[in-house]
């Protein structure tokens, strides 16, 4: 992994195999024989319902809704690989860091804000089904620990992420 360390329970219970951080680049190493092993979290109804927005062409997501939900469609992409850098997102949608700062204030809107809307929406939609653990969630949502996630969520919704759980 590119950041640095020291690796959090979440991320070695996650990945279950030796993590080393600071190197050059991210990378998933796999033994050959491991890539015909069924994928143990695979949720198809999960899927279903994220891919189509997960998949969209930038050109399909500008046609189909407002620049804040374009930035938010794009921070869903990147959520689970780290931080969504703003850079990267702005390339995507042919501008300037600058440029989508300004442009997202004039909806009103922030980067930053996005980032927090986006793992909002993906945490409830993750929270509602039961097979997802707290843990995971956390991870897929580029918080460092559960902890993190859980102070978070409580900011969003007045209640930890098991609560809302119980209540949704």
């Amino acid at each position: 992994m590119t950041r640095p360390g020291p690796v959090s329970k979440a991320h070695s219970s996650y990945f279950d195999g030796p993590i080393r951080t600071g190197s050059a680049q991210n990378a998933l190493v796999l033994r050959a024989v491991d890539l015909d092993l069924p994928f143990a979290g695979h949720n198809p109804d999960l899927l279903a319902i994220l891919d189509p927005s997960l998949t969209a062409s930038p050109g399909e997501i500008e046609a189909q809704s407002s620049l804040p939900e374009q930035v938010k469609i794009l921070i869903k992409r990147r959520i689970a690989s780290g931080k969504p850098e703003i850079g990267e997102v702005a390339r995507e949608l042919g501008m300037s860091d600058r440029s989508l700062q300004r442009r997202l204030a004039e909806h009103g809107a922030s980067y930053r804000g996005l980032v927090d809307e986006a793992r909002r929406e993906l945490g409830r939609h993750l929270l509602a089904d039961e097979r997802n653990h707290i843990d995971e969630i956390a991870f897929l949502l580029g918080f460092q620990d559960k902890g993190s996630f859980y102070r978070a969520f409580r900011g969003w919704e007045g209640v930890t992420p098991a609560a809302w759980r119980r209540m949704n």
